[in-house]
């Protein structure tokens, strides 16, 4: 093999987890280091959601106090009163809808929130939203809430039967609070679960990065840029959102994720094994063996740690280091 350039035999974009459910993780790789950046964030810089029908619903709110304020608020968007209706985006399989959209022709709880923080800012109050698991919900079923702050946080949860309620009042958990501004991160990155179930993942990186500058504490928008770059072929990026993602707290990602957070990770481990080893060959070939072989070394470690190399591809693995002796 001295003269002869090392190909790379294992298979790039093997079967993945569906994105349909989040991650946690108990094996982190927080010594895998990352270089370069994610794409520029000025993407995010002007991110407006403008409405032509949200300031007549709400206007005669304007010289209300705030606490009547919140509580008109809730009473004109509630669904039990006909103000949002439930219109789900991935069981309808449709992209996310504006603001006008969703007043116009419903939505669901990320497309709820968007209203309820554009009304806010609007009748010029403070507030933010929470993301929340609640108790007895399958683990991909999260919910997100907006709340107003006047003094003490009210939520507005247009799905409950009153004000500072979630859904039906069982009991949740917090997972995210998130300011009005990193709200609108929701948007993009449920656009960017519609053209990923599209197989469109070019359409998807972008709106998934629209969706990481506005708010880069998201774990499953990491994952999904991840698994996104993977498919077009780019390992580069793939890694170094992989390897965002394996950084997350341990914590965090099973508060998120407490049933298949393990299969999460090793779908990102596999991503960080093909990317050392697409860079190993690479170095391989520019006669840079010394570097290649700490590659090499690298990806069989995490391969086989996280158990997502099989013995085949250990065998091919431990080749390219011996030929990098």
């Amino acid at each position: 093999m001295e003269n002869k350039k090392i190909k790379h035999l294992i298979a790039i974009g093997t079967a993945l987890l569906t994105i349909a459910v989040f991650p946690p993780s108990s094996k982190t790789m927080a010594s895998t280091k990352i270089s370069g950046s994610p794409i520029i964030e000025n993407i995010c810089a002007e991110t407006k959601f403008k409405s032509s029908l949200l300031a007549s619903k709400i206007k005669n709110l304007q010289n209300k106090t705030p606490q009547e304020k919140v509580n008109l608020l809730y009473e004109i968007f509630a669904v039990k009163n006909g103000g949002l209706r439930i219109s789900d985006s991935q069981k309808d399989n449709r992209p996310p809808r504006d603001i006008d959209e969703t007043i116009t022709k419903g939505g669901d709880c990320s497309e709820f929130v968007l209203v309820i923080a554009a009304s806010l800012k609007y009748l010029g109050l403070n507030g933010g939203a929470l993301i929340v698991r609640i108790d007895g919900k399958e683990e991909n079923d999260i919910h997100i809430v907006a709340y107003a702050d006047i003094g003490e946080k009210i939520i507005i949860d247009p799905q409950a039967d009153r004000i500072n309620k979630i859904l039906d009042g069982k009991k949740y958990k917090v997972l995210a609070e998130l300011t009005l501004e990193q709200l609108k991160y929701v948007y993009f990155r449920e656009y960017g679960d519609y053209y990923y179930n599209k197989q469109d993942y070019k359409k998807a990186i972008k709106k998934y990065e629209e969706a990481y500058c506005l708010y880069k504490e998201d774990l499953y928008v990491s994952y999904s840029l991840a698994l996104s770059y993977q498919r077009i072929g780019n390992l580069k990026k793939a890694f170094y959102y992989a390897t965002k993602f394996l950084n997350f707290r341990k914590e965090k990602l099973k508060d998120f994720f407490p049933k298949n957070h393990q299969k999460y990770v090793m779908s990102a481990s596999r991503i960080i094994v093909e990317a050392k080893i697409e860079e190993g060959v690479e170095k391989y070939n520019s006669g840079n063996k010394e570097v290649a072989k700490k590659l090499f070394e690298e990806a069989l470690e995490i391969g086989e740690k996280n158990s997502v190399i099989d013995n085949e591809e250990k065998e091919i693995i431990k080749n390219y280091i011996k030929n990098c002796e």
